[in-house]
């Protein structure tokens, strides 16, 4: 796991060939300053973003989302148009087939 060595945000978390980042966010209200950090990442081409208040904790959530990302667990099917319709045929189909040897 890679980290800033003088503190400095975005920090970089790997895992493999997977590379995301934990972003830290200050924000003040009713004269009061929040600080929290944002674990940002993509999964399944989506871009995701969890907060938490806890450094620990969100460089936590990013470090198991490369991890889940570099051991391929992100991978999902896309099936356009005539693929999709083929697709739903074949599994009426085998549906009517299981239910058949029942």
């Amino acid at each position: 796991m890679k980290t800033a060595k003088d503190g400095k945000f975005p920090i970089e978390v790997s895992e493999g060939r997977v590379t995301a980042k934990v972003h830290k966010v200050t924000k003040i209200k009713n004269g009061k300053t929040y600080t929290s950090y944002v674990a940002d990442y993509v999964l399944l081409g989506q871009r995701k973003q969890v907060v938490r208040a806890d450094f620990e904790e969100a460089k936590q959530i990013t470090l198991d989302a490369c991890r889940l990302i570099a051991g391929g667990q992100q991978m999902s099917l896309t099936l356009v148009n005539g693929e999709r319709l083929a697709y739903l045929r074949a599994t009426e189909t085998l549906a009517s087939v299981q239910s058949a040897k029942r």
